[in-house]
């Protein structure tokens, strides 16, 4: 145990934000799984069963509520700290590029053109490109976009944009935007950075003090509960229609996004249910190596565990068209992601995240 308590010291979070962090992560790799055998029904005949992990399957929420987290701690941090833009941004790549470097290495076979190198290490899309090498990466393109956009509002023109009012309605623009042009990115998941800034600027605010269902104890089972069935209607069809897809991300995302926020709003404002929730132990172990954890499971785990249970069940002379070969291979395919990323966590994120308290220690003794 005095392993993981190094890990958890060498992160100096949030215990149950990081409990957040392990629940996103834990979506996204049921998505990339179960999407293996989404075409087979996942080798199911039960209904009940097969839409259960249909809501499972579409557990690509984890996503936004990584958005939503990276809003409030990227405001928090420029709010925190005497940054210049380029300052900023530079300490904000230097927690990206060494996964994404691991990642370059471990595909460079796949490098087949200048475009796809400069897309990896910028993480811009200029190229459209970016996850070339490993697709969960276009997440990471989003954050980089929100970066530049809060470091312009925050550090070059911070008078500008310290009410809420040109936060609302730069919110309001960009959806309204998407639904006549092609953004480049969807407009609905990226707005959901500024959920996690409003929540920061509320609490900043004393605002959320005057909320006082925040605190109370079954919010959080109506939020987790609230989250689910937004999987449930997605993952079953109930919501999607491909005839405006605009439209249809708002209606789903914009919905979630609020959803998520509130329960957000309820950890930040110390509600104990929700702390002993996602304080969790193992949740929150997850989810301060969830960068590394998503940055390797759909591109090194999922493929390995895969190949790893097929050979297993061909020794056994198990059929793999059974879901108890699905099982099997979520079970297998989980444990190596773990295991890499405490790995990857240990040698390429812990150093970044022991600079970070050695400079804050300096920084206090001086003061």
């Amino acid at each position: 145990m005095k392993f993981f308590d190094n890990i958890f010291l060498a992160s100096q979070r949030n215990s149950s934000l990081d409990g957040l962090r392990g629940l996103a992560v834990f979506f996204i790799f049921n998505v990339h799984l179960f999407a293996l055998y989404y075409k087979n029904n996942y080798y199911l005949s039960s209904y009940k069963y097969l839409s259960t992990l249909s809501a499972i399957n579409a557990g690509h929420i984890g996503v936004d509520i990584f958005f939503i987290l990276s809003g409030f701690f990227i405001y928090l941090t420029i709010k925190n700290n005497n940054y210049s833009l380029l300052s900023f941004l530079t300490k904000r790549y230097s927690r990206l590029l060494p996964l994404t470097v691991f990642v370059l290495i471990y595909s460079i076979q796949s490098v087949t053109s200048f475009g796809i190198l400069i897309d990896q290490i910028t993480l811009l899309n200029l190229f459209g490109k970016s996850n070339k090498l490993n697709y969960v990466q276009w997440s990471l393109v989003y954050e980089v976009y929100f970066y530049v956009l809060i470091g312009v509002m925050l550090i070059v023109y911070p008078d500008k944009f310290d009410r809420y009012g040109p936060l609302i309605l730069l919110i309001t623009l960009i959806l309204m935007l998407s639904l006549f042009i092609n953004l480049p990115f969807e407009a609905s998941r990226f707005v959901e950075f500024f959920f996690g800034v409003i929540i920061v600027k509320s609490s900043k605010d004393n605002k959320l003090n005057n909320i006082s269902i925040l605190k109370k104890g079954y919010l959080p089972f109506i939020s987790i509960a609230s989250m689910l069935a937004c999987s449930f209607f997605w993952g079953n069809d109930f919501l999607y229609d491909s005839g405006n897809k605009a439209l249809n991300s708002i209606l789903f995302y914009i919905p979630f996004g609020l959803i998520f926020s509130i329960l957000l709003a309820s950890i930040v404002q110390r509600n104990s249910v929700a702390l002993t929730i996602f304080s969790f132990y193992p949740l929150r172990l997850l989810g301060v190596i969830s960068f590394s954890f998503y940055m390797i499971h759909a591109l090194i785990a999922i493929p390995f565990g895969t190949g790893l249970t097929a050979h297993i069940f061909d020794k056994l002379f198990f059929p793999k068209s059974t879901f108890l070969f699905v099982a099997s291979n979520y079970i297998l395919s989980f444990s190596i992601a773990f295991l890499i990323s405490l790995f990857l966590y240990y040698f390429l994120e812990k150093p970044y995240f022991s600079r970070v308290i050695t400079k804050q220690q300096r920084l206090k003794f001086q003061r």
